[in-house]
């Protein structure tokens, strides 16, 4: 049910969504005559144009997820086991074209990077998310058949292609591999993911040390014009969707800080 409710809520707080309604609901308006709504929909409309199109509004609220944590974190001599979420894998074009597709194959490699440096760790990759054409191919499946693909072949890797959702990764990861207490588990997943992810893995009794692998964001700062709306869009509505998913992580009880440090 959370899983649904989750998709449903985070479809009505997409930027691009709200701006297709106010679009639509401006074209009514002006049909149908009411001038009041017609000025609050175009107003909506060009706000967000302005917002993420013009200014960079999407990376003022991206920038604080993706600096949370350390780019290059401190890292232990001996570690247990490294784990890296799904979330980058595109489930549909993957079955529509039969080759593994990703929008960024950053935490993939990381993985892979840290699993030449700790030779003797357990290697896990947690993401279930399935596609609609195909029921057999997750993300699980898309990340094997990218490791198989780039000519690394690790057989090593546990795939755990169940969970659908990041309360889901830390709950079956933690499942399938039993970690043991004063074990030492790095976390791999996007920067902009790890706040939401490293908080449900600490609320199901991990200390995973997080590894941030792939950012949407620059170092440039200040008020730089863009004229991006397309990619404005884009990084707003992942960036809105995880400072919502840590709000409702938080209500719901699935992590015990709103942001995790």
């Amino acid at each position: 049910m959370f899983f649904h409710l989750s998709k449903g809520f985070g479809f009505l707080v997409e930027p691009a969504n709200l701006l297709g309604i106010m679009v639509l609901a401006s074209a009514l308006a002006a049909i149908a005559r009411w001038r009041r709504l017609r000025v609050v929909s175009l107003s909506m409309s060009a706000a967000i144009v302005v917002v993420f199109g013009i200014l960079p509004g999407a990376s003022w609220i991206a920038t604080p997820l993706e600096s949370r944590f350390p780019a290059h974190p401190a890292l232990p001599g001996d570690v247990a086991g490294i784990i890296a979420l799904g979330g980058t894998e595109r489930v549909e074009p993957s079955a529509t074209w039969g080759q593994p597709t990703l929008s960024d194959p950053a935490p993939i490699v990381a993985l892979l990077t840290l699993a030449r440096r700790y030779p003797d760790a357990k290697l896990v990759f947690s993401g279930g998310l399935r596609s609609h054409q195909d029921a057999e191919l997750s993300e699980a499946t898309v990340a094997r058949d990218f490791v198989n693909e780039i000519g690394t072949n690790h057989g090593a890797i546990l795939y755990e292609a169940r969970s659908r959702n990041t309360v889901e990764n830390a709950v079956l990861t933690r499942d399938l591999v039993q970690p043991k207490s004063g074990e030492k588990w790095i976390l791999v997943t996007q920067a902009i993911s790890m706040p939401r992810a490293v908080g449900a893995f600490r609320k199901v009794g991990w200390d995973v040390i997080p590894y941030p692998a792939g950012y949407h964001t620059s170092a440039n700062r200040g008020i730089p014009v863009s004229f991006d709306l397309l990619g404005g869009l884009r990084l707003a509505s992942i960036s809105l969707h995880e400072w919502v998913g840590l709000i409702v992580y938080r209500v719901m009880g699935y992590t015990d800080q709103l942001f995790p440090e």
